[in-house]
Parts: structure tokens; sequence; C-alpha cells
């Protein structure tokens, strides 16, 4: 962890400690006695590194501001260590998926549960089954691009509702050099000292990914959203410039390419992974029920304990798959 252009020394060190304990002590108060509300109405004044928590409590790791999800949804996620493929999480799942049929860019429009079984119109034709697991977003499901025929119950479109996607944005940077010193899969935080509009203005960055000095260098929250609307390289600029602050104005040699992409407008998601509104840990429940033993939800925001995760979405996945067997 810097502060302004410098490594982070022992008395901030324990500042920080102090400020994040207790946040997160109130926080898991709050979930430990199911108190429905948001992180911000509980955690008390954090003085000079309150920024820094808010970041790294909220907008990092939640993808929401602290205004905006429920302590008991966040007490309720699992902890554990994340892990880089080398070759890709692309080539994961196509490695996993090699003896499975699978047809991609086929746009599902319309789900008809009406009579006996489902009909699923595409955009290659319509599908004919005993039942159907759907598995996009609630950012998708919200956005009425696929449509239900009946509608779906009021319940459940309560509950989409309650389970907004949040904001997220990932710029890469592969490195010709690690500025940062430090080994493979390692994290690298700074001193938080501005907001945009409440929402704390940084970056948090996963550096020298596999040991390949690829670095991730991620925004959340409503900042977040701000630096997607604000388009033309918007995010890439303030990566740059907070890099340019701390390292010295030479680092920009050392970027051999940049990337980045934009979840909050991809028809595929509309925002980054769902955390639950103060008051709507109820929804994660109600989304695992099935409709009429023919409509079954799985994903990331319907897992029980890994939400928000590529974990979370396939044992999703495996349990709704393990129903509609018992079921059908």
């Amino acid at each position: 962890m810097y502060v302004g252009d410098r490594p982070i020394n022992d008395s901030e060190k324990a500042a920080f400690f102090q400020a994040q304990r207790k946040a997160l002590r109130a926080m898991w108060r709050a979930g430990r006695d199911e108190l429905d509300v948001s992180p911000a109405s509980v955690i008390p004044d954090l003085g000079d590194w309150g920024l820094t928590v808010d970041f790294l409590i909220g907008a990092y790791e939640i993808a929401k501001d602290l205004d905006s999800f429920s302590c008991v949804d966040w007490y309720t996620a699992a902890g554990g260590s994340d892990f880089y493929c080398r070759q890709g999480i692309g080539t994961l799942f196509q490695h996993s998926a090699r003896d499975v049929a699978v047809q991609t860019d086929v746009t599902a429009e319309k789900i008809r549960w009406g009579g006996q079984g489902v009909t699923v119109e595409t955009s290659e034709g319509t599908i004919t089954a005993k039942a159907v697991v759907v598995t996009v977003s609630t950012g998708v499901l919200a956005s009425g691009d696929i449509e239900f025929d009946p509608p779906l119950p009021v319940k459940k479109q309560e509950a989409i509702q309650e389970l907004p996607m949040g904001h997220y944005f990932h710029v890469g940077l592969q490195m010709s050099k690690n500025i940062f010193g430090t080994g493979a899969d390692a994290y690298f935080n700074y001193k938080v000292d501005e907001e945009v509009d409440g929402s704390p203005k940084a970056f948090g960055a996963l550096t020298n990914a596999g040991g390949t000095d690829l670095c991730y260098f991620d925004m959340g929250g409503d900042f977040a959203k701000h630096l997607l609307e604000a388009g033309n390289n918007a995010a890439y600029d303030f990566v740059v410039s907070e890099l340019k602050r701390m390292f010295g104005n030479h680092i920009e040699k050392y970027i051999v390419e940049s990337n980045s992409y934009d979840w909050l407008h991809d028809p595929y998601t509309y925002g980054s992974y769902a955390a639950a509104k103060p008051g709507g840990f109820w929804a994660r429940d109600e989304m695992r029920e099935n409709i009429a033993d023919r409509i079954w939800f799985a994903g990331e925001a319907m897992s029980d304990d890994d939400w928000s995760t590529i974990a979370g979405a396939h044992k999703s996945g495996l349990i709704v798959a393990e129903e509609i067997s018992e079921v059908l």
C-alpha cells in the first residue's frame, strides 16, 4: 500500500488496520444480528482512512458503495482465495465443456411457459423442453430483453429488482517491467483522498498476474459508473495519471498494451455481479425458487455463499441440475 508517492509506514499501517477493523466489526455485528441495512448506516467515523476503507470493502469488493448493499448479504458471503488460470478463464471453461455441444452467439428472446413444458424463442429458432434453466444476470432479467409469457410472478419480479448489478471496470495493462516489485498475483492499493459524488475515486490493482507482468486495475461503485459513462478512455487516463502520481511520469514507457471492457452497457450483463440492496436480502432465496417446476434460475446471484464469483455460478448450476433431475 502506498501513501502519496511512497510506501505506507508503520504508524499509517496501524491506523489503516484499526479503521478497517472498526468497519468490518460493525458490518459483522449487523449481519450476525440480521440487520438488513447498509454498511454506511452502521460504520462509525473512520477519520483519515475512511475513504480508503470504504473503497476496499465496498466498491472494490462488492462493486457498490457502502450505502447500496446489505450487511446481511455481505455477511453470508464465504471467504476464499482467488487463483488465476494462466491460459485464461475462457480456455478453462472450453476445456471443461469439451464434450458438450455448445452453440454460441444465440440470443434468447422469449420464454413461453403457459402450457405444458416451455418453449424458448431464440435468434436461431425455437427450442421446446420440459424445463429451462435461466442463467443470465439479474441485469439482463431486469432489462426485459428476455420476455416471459406469461410474465414472471410479481414476487420474482420484485426479487430481481432487489438484486441489481453493481458497477465495476477493469483496465488491463501489460507491462514490460514489474514497477510494483511484487511477486505473482499480488495486490496493490493506496490511500484514497478524493471522492466523486460520495464514491471513492480510486483503483485497486492485481499486479503481476501469474508472473506475467499483466496487471488489472479495478474501479468500482458509482465512480466506476462515472468513468464508464465518460468514455473516451477516461478509465485508462485515470489509472495512468494515478500511477504517474505515485511512481513518476516515466512509468508510461513500461506500458506495452492496454485493454478495458464496458460491462455496464454489455447486453449480456448490464453490470457486474449482483448484491442485495439494503432490505433486499430475502431476494436471493426467492430467486432460488423454481416456477411451476418449469423455470429454474441459476448463476452467481443465486449462490447462497459464493455470490459474485465464477465458483458460485458454477455450483449454483450443479445444484439446479440436481433439482431438475429429481423433479422431472
